[in-house]
């Protein structure tokens, strides 16, 4: 759910005496909030955690503090206000490109644009379970799901996504790949990999060749790649309301200015 608070503070607050608002421990109480049904987590762009006490509350927590382009609010109020269908305003004010998505998406929804990315080039599949905070080298690990002569592969796709201004180093998880053909993806939104010899890039796949010299086989993409997946009409079916919220804002955003 989201919530229209009302702008006169002396409208908000009043004190409910009743015996069910004590045995709940909610007698100060907010009134006059309009509030809607979102849906589930994934159409959520902040991030939402249980309170850790013992009372059975949740509280929304927005890991992007910083106000959207031109707007004055953080992705997730602009969400907000978008579910009241105040958007209008905002587009009014914005002046919007592809790459403004990157502002808007917390880390969770890169990671699954990333993922299902590699799942529309590759057909590779991820282990749910692979996703845990004590793995700090990777976000998550990917199967290949395709049959190779009648045959599955053992292979193992590990990745790695950064969003923002912060650049990562190949050689640091080189040692993920233990067995020939397995493969680290590093992904940077704004910033770069760091490869050798002064090479960078913004997406890159190294693959384990134990028959190679160096031992290593490295590809490298642009970021753009991503981008462009991300606003492909094709594409939009798949992705979840986490990301294709933000498609349309900046898709409508950017026919405003142009006109």
């Amino acid at each position: 759910y989201v919530a229209k608070v009302p702008r006169e503070p002396r409208e908000l607050f009043y004190f409910d005496t009743s015996r069910e608002a004590h045995d709940y421990d909610c007698a100060p109480q907010l009134r006059n909030i309009e509030w809607k049904e979102v849906g589930t987590e994934e159409k959520v762009p902040g991030s939402i955690s249980t309170y850790t006490g013992n009372r059975k509350s949740i509280s929304q927590v927005d890991r992007q503090e910083l106000e959207t382009k031109e707007t004055g609010y953080t992705p997730t109020a602009l969400f907000s206000a978008m579910q009241f269908h105040e958007e209008k305003y905002f587009l009014e004010a914005a002046n919007l490109n592809h790459s403004d998505l990157w502002f808007f998406l917390n880390y969770q929804a890169v990671e699954d644009l990333a993922s299902l990315w590699l799942y529309d080039r590759y057909k590779y599949v991820t282990i749910p379970s692979t996703s845990k905070q004590s793995t700090q080298k990777y976000e998550f690990v990917l199967i290949d799901g395709t049959i190779h002569n009648k045959a599955r592969s053992a292979k193992r796709i590990y990745v790695q996504v950064k969003n923002g201004n912060k650049s990562l180093d190949l050689d640091y998880y080189k040692d993920l790949l233990s067995m020939d053909n397995d493969e680290v993806w590093l992904f940077s939104t704004r910033g770069h990999i760091n490869i050798n010899q002064g090479q960078k890039a913004s997406i890159v796949c190294c693959r384990r060749e134990k028959n190679t010299p160096s031992g290593y086989s490295i590809k490298v993409f642009k970021i753009q790649e991503l981008l462009d997946f991300a606003f492909d009409k094709n594409v939009l079916p798949i992705l979840p309301k986490s990301i294709t919220t933000w498609v349309k804002y900046i898709n409508d955003g950017a026919r405003l200015s142009i006109c």
